[in-house]
């Protein structure tokens, strides 16, 4: 009850002079802000609509489609709008991402779009212009070389000759090319399939192969040999 008595006869009390002062003040400040005309809020409705407009191909050239992306207020939709329109163009060519990619909004939407073409352009066997492109992906670079070198490693492991050496002496030698380590979490994973497409392309079915193999090498081999013997019939051997 004390508490409330208190409160009550402060509120009698009359304010300080300059304490009516500033409260007048503020009372109109308030009302003249609320006067004012606010900055309108960015119409979602609209962005979404020159998104739509913007990515079809119907709308127009690649360059007025991306100027109705440069419209969009919301960040996200503006760069994947930006990143639908230069990776369209990109992944036709290395010279097309050279020019187009750089045009996507900077940061992650850019780097994309240099991956994209990246993927195509090893996907075309352009390997030299794949590995540039890689260069040039920012954030997704260590991704990218890795699935540049399972598209390679692929095709060298089926063309791998039947020699142990040699076939751990190629693998390490794409490694390197492509920037990647041989000691992550995923190596031995890496190791085991590509020894396996190998064996299963000779039709061996022996620990021994694995034999001359270096201690990285060898233990991912053997689990590779046992797969082998356990799925590749005697007879397949060519």
């Amino acid at each position: 009850m004390s508490s409330l008595r208190e409160i009550k006869v402060l509120s009698s009390r009359q304010p300080h002079p300059t304490w009516a002062f500033h409260s007048r003040f503020a009372a109109t400040a308030l009302t003249l802000t609320s006067c004012a005309p606010h900055a309108a809020a960015p119409d979602a409705s609209s962005d979404r609509v020159q998104y739509t407009q913007a990515v079809a191909p119907s709308t127009g050239t690649p360059e007025s489609r991306l100027s109705r992306c440069a419209a969009i207020a919301d960040v996200q939709l503006r760069g994947d709008c930006s990143l639908a329109i230069t990776q369209s163009v990109g992944i036709r060519g290395v010279d097309h991402a050279r020019a187009w990619c750089p045009r996507a909004e900077v940061g992650i939407w850019k780097d994309e779009c240099f991956f994209a073409s990246a993927e195509s352009a090893g996907m075309r066997g352009d390997l030299s212009g794949a590995t540039e492109l890689c260069g040039l992906s920012g954030t997704y670079e260590s991704e990218c070389r890795f699935h540049l070198f399972q598209l390679v490693s692929q095709t060298s492991a089926l063309n791998a000759p039947n020699d142990a050496l040699t076939a751990e002496q190629t693998l390490e030698a794409l490694l390197s090319q492509y920037g990647l380590p041989n000691d992550t979490p995923g190596s031995p994973t890496t190791r085991r399939a590509w020894y396996c497409t190998i064996l299963k392309r000779h039709g061996v079915r022996s620990l021994e192969w694995c034999a001359p193999l270096s201690d990285l090498h060898r233990p991912d081999c053997d689990a590779a040999a046992r797969e082998t013997m356990r799925t590749l019939p005697a007879q397949a051997a060519p």
